[in-house]
């Protein structure tokens, strides 16, 4: 009986064995000693991605990402360095599979495909990579052209926009660490760290003599104009006469004029430097196109009563 157990739990052995010997060799090689995409991050010059129906474009040129279905306007560039940088990162292990019959089931064939990125160096094409199904969270298959292996890796579709607004720079408007502020009635500037009434810019020398300047509230709307964001070019609007002038210096000292409008239920920025008006939200338009030197003006409060007088 003992060696009854002993030939069968040899060839139990010598099973597992074999198991694993013709596993090892049908498994797909790992690919982790490289990177899937062959690419130079600071390379790459043209981005194309696209959908079944669009496709969006981003190209540097004189070291800014542009968008020419926008008219060159300038596309968000950490969004665009951080996609760029994602995907020279990827070093996937294991395929999921190597068979070109799984292409059409994870949404990866030449036809069939939920995005489609290119990236380009000087004309040539760097990459070629087709982004499919999520197997999980924020997970998409992918594979490269020209290849059967598909990957799960950590990049989603909704990562990958096909419009070109998407892309945009939404902060092209605003201006950084502002020196002076001049709005319809009122002018301030920043001395020492400290915003004051401007009396020498003041418009038609109207400044105030005892009214006293609620810096607090100046910090605010200074704040409101260097987070300004747009949310699209708007198509062409002729500016109305009574929309608001405002002008302002940043720290480079140059001078940026800001008009601002309201139609129906639409609100409109357009900056000087800039051949774009842009819709933006009701909430930044009450912080900037609304302030008035009333609303600037710092609030006395009521003495109280002396107990002599009471």
């Amino acid at each position: 009986m003992n060696r009854t157990f002993k030939i069968l739990g040899g060839l139990l052995v010598a099973q597992v064995l074999l198991a694993a010997v013709l596993w090892g060799v049908n498994r797909p090689q790992s690919k982790t000693a490289e990177p899937l995409l062959n690419i130079d991050p600071a390379a790459v010059d043209q981005i194309e991605i696209a959908d079944a129906d669009k496709t969006v474009e981003l190209v540097l040129k004189e070291g800014r990402w542009q968008l020419p279905a926008l008219a060159d306007l300038p596309a968000a560039a950490g969004k665009v360095r951080q996609l760029i940088e994602k995907l020279a990162g990827f070093k996937p292990d294991w395929p999921e599979t190597t068979t070109a019959a799984s292409h059409q089931r994870f949404e990866l064939a030449e036809d069939h495909f939920q995005r489609r990125i290119k990236l380009a160096s000087a004309g040539q094409m760097q990459a070629d990579l087709l982004v499919g199904t999520s197997p999980g969270f924020r997970k998409s298959h992918v594979r490269k052209a020209g290849d059967d292996a598909v990957y799960a890796l950590e990049i989603s579709a909704f990562d990958l926009p096909t419009q070109a607004v998407d892309w945009l720079d939404k902060h092209l408007l605003a201006v950084s660490e502002l020196s002076r502020i001049q709005g319809p009635d009122y002018a301030l500037w920043q001395q020492d760290g400290i915003w004051q009434w401007h009396v020498e810019q003041w418009p038609d020398g109207a400044a105030p003599e005892s009214d006293r300047l609620d810096a607090s509230k100046a910090v605010e709307l200074a704040g409101a104009l260097s987070s300004l964001s747009v949310l699209m070019p708007a198509d062409p609007q002729e500016i109305p006469d009574t929309a608001l002038t405002l002008s302002v210096q940043g720290q480079d000292d140059r001078v940026y004029r800001y008009r601002f409008w309201k139609q129906g239920e639409a609100h409109y920025v357009r900056r000087d430097d800039v051949a774009k008006t842009f819709v933006f939200s009701a909430f930044d338009f009450k912080r900037i196109a609304e302030i008035t030197q009333a609303e600037l003006v710092q609030v006395q409060q009521p003495s109280e009563p002396s107990e002599a007088g009471a």
